[in-house]
């Protein structure tokens, strides 16, 4: 997730929920918890959740008495790759189809991105 626009605005926790959530697909909180470093409260864990929720990144369902959660955006969601590029097969040999237009452009494509 970094380096990607969408989540730019998550906090580090955040951030961790959401990668934990990725990686189970669907989860309650105490299972999104067990994989936090750190070891939050249960409390905080569920309330991170109720704020990625307001942000539009989780969204929940109730099973029973539990509320499941899982994300609502595409983990790779807001990558700045032309989508052109990824049908290519290749990201090297797009690039080299479609070279920079200026020596701004190539200067700003040899810089990591901004977190």
């Amino acid at each position: 997730m970094p380096g990607t626009a969408l989540h730019a605005s998550l906090t580090k926790r955040e951030r961790q929920i959401m990668d934990r959530l990725y990686r189970l697909g669907r989860a309650t909180a105490n299972e999104i918890l067990d994989g936090l470093a750190g070891s939050p409260s249960s409390s905080t864990v569920r309330t991170q959740l109720r704020v990625l929720e307001s942000k539009g990144f989780v969204r929940h369902e109730e099973e029973g008495l539990r509320f499941v959660y899982m994300p609502t955006v595409s983990r790779h969601a807001g990558c700045t790759v032309p989508i052109s590029w990824i049908r290519a097969g290749s990201i090297s040999t797009s690039a080299r189809r479609h070279p920079p237009s200026s020596a701004a452009s190539s200067a700003r494509l040899s810089q990591p991105p901004r977190q």
